[in-house]
């Protein structure tokens, strides 16, 4: 079995490598590594991320995410920095579940702006009749 990455597999890694640098890093190291990024920067991060249709990688093309397997979504996930990292698998698991369960109307006015990094979505879950909330499942857009 062979374990090597495929050249593009290898390209969109130092792709998403050189983006970090070139266009992350600089937004980064003016703020604490320790504390906590303001909204503001953070979505200047997003829409840096959003330009490389990277705030939902896992999405078809055609959805506006960039098609990604699984493997490739780990190779991407392995170039950012954690405290973006972090944040990106929250915002794309909530536009990947808005994107498979919401009805059209709901896509039509809540996907454009995640995806574009205009907006910040996290999705919360919890089983019926446990956890903290018992309706079930919360997405909260900032």
């Amino acid at each position: 079995m062979d374990f090597d990455l495929s050249e593009e597999q290898c390209a969109m890694r130092d792709a998403v490598r050189a983006m970090v640098e070139r266009d992350l890093q600089p937004i980064l190291s003016a703020h604490d590594p320790e504390a906590v990024l303001p909204k503001a920067v953070y979505l200047d991060i997003m829409g840096v991320l959003a330009r490389q249709q990277l705030t939902a990688p896992r999405l078809p093309g055609d959805a506006g995410g960039a098609g990604l397997s699984m493997l490739d979504y780990g190779l991407l996930f392995e170039q950012l920095p954690p405290r973006i990292g972090m944040n990106l698998m929250s915002h794309e698991g909530c536009v990947t579940r808005l994107y498979l369960e919401c009805t059209a109307d709901q896509k039509d006015r809540l996907l454009p702006d995640l995806l574009a990094g205009r907006k910040v979505g996290c999705t919360g879950s919890t089983e019926p009749d446990t956890g903290s909330d018992p309706r079930g499942i919360r997405t909260r857009l900032v």
